[in-house]
């Protein structure tokens, strides 16, 4: 039992009271209010200036892979290397810290920070180790692969439309495929070393309360069943989103929530021109994107979903799935009302147009990265008008907009920031289809 003094302690409730002491107990919030008023009980424990600091409670991250940001954050991060040669002395460097490994997964390549001024490709990858490497893309929605390892791939890896095998790369349902593949080899207990050490770098960070979406194509799903248990043991709240279609599944574990990325993507990204939009890119008029399910069958699962009383979270970037998330949203709680759902759009960066959908769902929400919450064009701008509230807050209507990081594709932390967006909303007023199969960006 603790008694924090000397402190501006903000509430952080609508009518965000401020108190200067705190009272703690087993590990959870006690009693706040002024010291002169401190309860008897108190009197006696022990005190803590914190030297007339501000004190708030922690940030919530509304949106991460915690697990995947584990893995790789026990691996190689190749987003600081200047050009090929450096990342390809990364890889390395790695391998001689860990001579006995079999496999190398490693993240964050982009076309925009090497010299080279593309992504690698197979061959590249080829001159720089001679294991099974994969790296996933820095959006965290596409990777590629060296020989040695597409050597490996199942067939409905290589037989995938969105594998192109002269690349190496891997997008849309080739990619989570791949991905599934290859966590299957990597053991969970591998990971929990690292799941220590970086929910850590998130206590550090202020980030006291977590929503992770987990199940990567493990054995019998057992790194949902991993951070379903080591979470009690972590400094964080941690509220656990199964990425599974088979509501059964969740059901069977008692877990409250269902979806997130992986099998509950409606669309690509941007950084592979697969959003789905409701006109071309503006550099390939030929391409709209794709959506990954037609609207009924999101409509099915959400209403699954819904009846069982479970929150659901679907990833949607382009307009047009954020579209189809709506419609899913309204079309099951249509069939089962619920006022307290909490669905969630994930992302959610360009709007449809309210010529085309209403907003979300009363008591909807969408977790997103801040640097997309200012500028002139930003999706802020929009979503005041759409969502009818800033970030962080819930609207007349019971919608909240909320930060969120994505780890690990961003390293962005969930708090407000400067860095304005460049994505803007789409000016068309006609939807056309997507395109089944787009180009796939290289």
């Amino acid at each position: 039992m603790r008694v924090f003094v000397n402190a501006i302690f903000h509430s952080c409730e609508e009518e965000d009271r401020v108190f200067t002491a705190l009272a703690e107990e087993k590990g959870r919030v006690a009693w706040v209010g002024e010291e002169a008023e401190l309860p008897p009980r108190f009197q006696k424990a022990r005190r803590v200036d914190l030297g007339g600091r501000c004190a708030v409670p922690a940030f919530g991250d509304t949106h991460m892979h915690f697990e995947s940001y584990a893995l790789f954050g026990s691996t190689v991060d190749v987003r600081e290397a200047r050009d090929f040669a450096q990342m390809g002395e990364l890889l390395r460097a790695y391998l001689e810290r860990h001579p006995k490994a079999k496999f190398l997964p490693a993240y964050g390549c982009s076309a925009h920070t090497v010299a080279e001024k593309r992504l690698p490709r197979r061959q590249d990858l080829d001159r720089m180790v001679t294991v099974p490497l994969l790296i996933v893309k820095y959006d965290g929605h596409a990777a590629v692969a060296n020989s040695a390892l597409i050597a490996q791939f199942p067939p409905e890896v290589t037989g995938d439309p969105g594998f192109d095998p002269e690349t190496g790369w891997l997008y849309q349902n080739a990619f989570y495929r791949g991905v599934h593949h290859i966590t299957a080899q990597v053991p969970p207990l591998a990971v929990l070393g690292s799941m220590t050490d970086d929910a850590q770098r998130l206590a550090e960070r202020g980030i006291g309360f977590v929503h992770t979406v987990e199940g990567v194509g493990y054995k019998n799903d057992i790194d949902i069943d991993t951070i379903r248990f080591t979470r009690y043991g972590l400094p964080q709240a941690f509220r656990v989103f199964f990425q599974t279609m088979e509501v059964e599944k969740v059901k069977k574990r008692g877990m409250e929530r269902i979806g997130g990325c992986f099998s509950l993507a409606l669309d690509g990204c941007f950084g592979s021109e697969d959003a789905a939009l409701s006109r071309p890119y503006e550099n390939d008029p030929g391409n709209t994107g794709f959506l990954a399910y037609s609207q009924e069958e999101v409509n099915a699962f959400c209403v699954e979903a819904n009846r069982a009383g479970r929150q659901i979270a679907v990833h949607a970037i382009g307009d047009l799935a954020v579209e189809q998330a709506i419609v899913a949203f309204e079309t099951s709680l249509a069939d089962c009302p619920r006022l307290d759902h909490r669905h969630t759009i994930i992302h959610a960066y360009l709007i449809p147009l309210p010529s085309r959908t209403g907003p979300p769902p009363w008591g909807s929400r969408s977790p997103s990265s801040p640097p997309s919450w200012t500028g002139p064009r930003s999706r802020g701008t929009t979503w005041r008008r759409y969502w009818g509230t800033g970030p962080g807050r819930s609207s007349p209507c019971g919608r909240c907009w909320t930060g969120a990081s994505s780890f690990p594709p961003d390293r962005t932390p969930p708090a407000p920031s400067p860095t304005p967006s460049k994505v803007s909303t789409p000016a068309a007023t006609t939807p056309t289809p997507p395109s089944v199969s787009p180009p796939w960006r290289r």
